[in-house]
């Protein structure tokens, strides 16, 4: 006899989510492979490293006899010096430099991975050997350079190794941390750091201690792949569990013809547990073979071939827990068409119920990014009087590394030498602006009376906005005094002090030297309030005020606060650019090479283009947030699929009558629909006490579609069903 389990049509859906998810196990597969592949590159020889230095806050003069000193010094020692810099950005994968200054011969630097040597000491050494400066390991700026390529997988860094001269030249300079690689014995070492603390004025103890680091995370990647993974898994469940209810009238037919359970098990899981095998193993070899063209094939081979057999295991698990309630079925139970529906009823609804609860969630989570999108509309036409104002967006760390943000660091130092430079030149700005509220005032400052405003401008921008200044004043503000602009009414002796009590909290002598930081002195005068742009970031405050306290800023007058906030980017950065014209005279290879600043990479945009792109990356997210609401839905709809399948299979005789005597689907299934529409009118309540708007709008949609569903779901060939009944067909 031959037996005809779920149809084609059934089935080919279950293909297709198979399919998905071989898609999706691959590619977390070959992102963990890759970022294995970034760690591991990350502590290439950190285990043949027998000391480390640390370069830091070097002096330009000196950084040409430090550079010298080390080359030698490794020839001397027999040593392999080692420097390594990791950057990200949001477009590629990564970039992992590596510079090497001595002698590579007979030591171990081999780079394995999967049991593949990825370079060789050879490699290295070759690479030492050749004249050519700017040769690399890997592709760096081009591949006419490259002695030889570096393999590389999807998601993993790109790894370049160049000769350590070129190296500080294409990434910020001598700072640094150093590996020293070879059979230094304590004596030698002594010498060694002895000339370097002498030729780098550092001590020892500076030489050897670090004073900062960094990190990076995986991203959202991984998370999203996980993710979906396990929502592909959910909805595999579900598919399964709607099959083997739909079927139960065909398993006691068999049962009757003396099939046992076990045998219809196998029967029905062998396409699903075959097809599984089949997608992964060959989406996984295809996709190694046409990334890397074979390469690492014989080695991941293995790997391949295990995620296949895991995958077969854990969809053979669910097709056993869906099963499950067949198996605790007695015969009898099953040759009459009975099932145990009220623990079917009990998951399902658990199922349902929870799903919800996720949608809720993402729902009222997504009335920030919204909000958002609205504020920055309203922005976009708030600052359209300065949108052509070149801002600050990023800046990479470059060999600075997290001693970037340090108060003292060369970052700093080198931002503060480059607005120095440029500071007096027309379209040239330093813009920024704080409010200090009425609550702030009550909780800290109860001194002072009114709320207000101070601006922190530069002499150029103060002259733009129409506030003169005379020459004793310039004069002053260059020297170094803390020049501050004030309305009659706020020029109060306990103005004065707060002020001054503010500027000088947490001024140190250690700080980067200014005028100010040695005299230490200020200077109030009055000038005729006017109206003038807040540049206020938030969307609900005024957009002008007509007294604000005014500093005029200057590099003498500046400290640490100031010059940290140099760096500062965004909307609240503190440099900014009259135009584009004047930021690319001044923010170019030439300037960002003179100040140290071209490994930091410098990224500056219009006002229009910065809120632009912030509205983009909100309508991104929301975009993210749609795609895991679309899959909750998906999820949703199934449970309610379920729900209605263990409805219909087991009152299938009542629903026949009752069809067949006219009964409307309300009246039939009346249990599911106030069930459903209960849950649903908890959701609406939960959502307008949380005044989600968006939640408010999810909520309707998705019951909407729940019950279009729904109605098409217990509609479809209900006649044909009606017959099958009456007839005594038990398929």
């Amino acid at each position: 006899m031959k037996t005809k389990f779920s149809s084609w049509r059934t089935r080919i859906f279950g293909y297709a989510l198979l399919l998905v998810q071989s898609i999706l196990i691959i590619t977390l597969f070959l992102q963990i492979l890759g970022d294995r592949c970034t760690d591991a590159w990350k502590d290439y020889l950190d285990r043949q490293t027998q000391h480390t230095i640390y370069l830091n806050n070097v002096a330009n003069d000196k950084a040409n006899q430090i550079e010298n000193y080390l080359e030698i010094s490794a020839q001397k020692y027999n040593l392999l010096i080692a420097k390594k810099n990791f950057t990200t950005d949001s477009v590629s994968n990564g970039q992992i430099n590596i510079g090497l200054w001595g002698i590579a011969k007979n030591k171990k630097l081999n780079f394995n991975y999967l049991g593949q040597d990825i370079i060789t000491t050879q490699d290295v050494v070759q690479l030492l050997n050749d004249k050519n400066e700017k040769v690399t390991l890997g592709v760096g700026q081009g591949s006419v350079n490259t002695i030889k390529k570096i393999a590389s997988f999807p998601f993993s860094s790109n790894v370049t190794i160049q000769k350590m001269n070129y190296y500080n030249k294409q990434n910020g300079g001598i700072t640094g941390k150093y590996q020293l690689i070879g059979n230094l014995n304590g004596q030698d070492y002594q010498n060694f750091l002895q000339g370097l603390a002498k030729v780098s004025h550092k001590s020892k103890q500076d030489l050897t201690i670090a004073k900062s680091g960094s990190g990076t995370d995986k991203g959202i990647l991984q998370l999203a792949l996980i993710v979906f993974n396990l929502a592909i898994l959910l909805l595999l469940f579900c598919y399964f569990v709607i099959c083997f209810i739909r079927s139960l009238s065909k398993y006691g037919t068999l049962i009757l013809l003396g099939w046992s359970k076990a045998k219809i098990f196998i029967y029905e899981t062998i396409p699903y547990v075959a097809t599984t095998f089949i997608f992964t193993f060959v989406l996984g070899i295809g996709a190694i073979w046409s990334i890397n063209k074979g390469e690492f094939l014989s080695e991941i081979f293995n790997y391949v071939f295990g995620l296949s057999i895991l995958m077969v295991i854990l969809n053979l698990l669910l097709l056993t827990i869906s099963f499950s309630p067949i198996f605790f079925s007695k015969n009898i139970d099953l040759i009459k068409n009975r099932f145990p529906e009220k623990i079917l009823y009990f998951f399902a609804n658990i199922l349902y119920f929870g799903v919800n609860i996720g949608i809720i969630v993402t729902s009222i989570a997504l009335d920030k990014p919204m909000q958002s999108v609205v504020n920055n509309q309203i922005q976009a036409q708030q600052w359209e009087q300065v949108e052509k104002m070149i801002i600050l967006n990023k800046a990479n760390s470059g060999s600075d590394g997290a001693q970037m943000y340090d108060a003292n660091s060369d970052f700093n130092r080198d931002m503060y030498n480059f607005y120095s430079a440029i500071s007096k030149k027309t379209g040239v700005y330093i813009i920024h602006t704080d409010y200090t509220s009425q609550r702030w005032i009550n909780l800290h400052a109860p001194q002072l009376s009114k709320p207000f405003w101070i601006y922190q401008v530069s002499p150029n921008y103060a002259k733009k906005l129409g506030i003169k200044l005379s020459k004793q004043q310039l004069a002053s503000a260059y020297r170094g005094v803390r020049l501050y602009l004030l309305p009659k009414s706020r020029n109060t002796q306990v103005m004065r002090k707060y002020i001054q009590y503010q500027d000088l909290n947490g001024v140190s002598n250690d700080d980067i030297p200014t005028q100010f930081l040695k005299n230490r002195k200020f200077s109030f005068d009055n000038y005729q309030p006017r109206k003038l742009f807040t540049w206020n970031t938030a969307v609900n405050e005024p957009i002008l005020t007509s007294k604000p306290i005014i500093y005029i800023v200057t590099p003498q007058n500046m400290t640490y606060f100031e010059i940290g906030n140099l760096s500062a980017s965004g909307l609240d950065g503190y440099l900014k650019f009259e135009d584009k014209q004047v930021q690319k005279r001044y923010v170019n290879s030439h300037f960002m090479s003179k100040y140290n600043l071209a490994d930091n990479k410098l990224e500056f945009l219009p006002i229009k283009e910065y809120i632009n792109g912030l509205q983009k990356q909100l309508l991104q997210t929301i975009q993210w947030f749609y795609f895991i609401f679309l899959i909750l839905l998906v999820l949703l709809i199934f449970a309610l699929i379920i729900i209605a399948t263990i409805f219909k299979v087991a009152n299938k005789e009542k629903i026949a009558v009752k069809t067949f005597l006219g009964y409307s689907i309300l009246r039939i299934y009346w249990q599911i629909v106030l069930s459903v529409l209960g849950i649903n009118i908890f959701d609406l309540i939960f959502v307008l006490f949380k005044k989600s708007k968006i939640g408010i709008l999810i909520v309707l949609v998705s019951l909407v579609i729940q019950a279009v569903i729904f109605y098409y779901y217990v509609q479809h060939d209900k006649l044909k069903r009606i017959v099958k009944v009456f007839k005594g067909d038990r398929s």
